[in-house]
């Protein structure tokens, strides 16, 4: 595959927006239906990345804290 941006339909879907990812970008991915992606939006650009589910709660309740060595803290 090229470095080539590859064209992908935006849908609207209620009051949303999806990207249809075509076969071609889906072949190269590992992802499956129901995956969790996160999403930023740097300028113009969309940055699509797999959240693995242990990042998950964190990313829900912020970062996890460190605990106290003894009670005394």
């Amino acid at each position: 595959m090229s470095a080539h941006a590859i064209p992908c339909k935006i849908h609207k879907r209620g009051g949303s927006l999806a990207i249809l990812l075509v076969r071609q970008v889906r072949e190269l991915l590992p992802w499956r239906a129901g995956d969790v992606v996160g999403i930023r939006v740097c300028g113009d650009k969309l940055i699509v990345e797999k959240i693995p589910l242990d990042r998950i709660a964190v990313i829900r309740t912020g970062a996890p804290q460190p605990y106290a060595t003894s009670l005394e803290e």
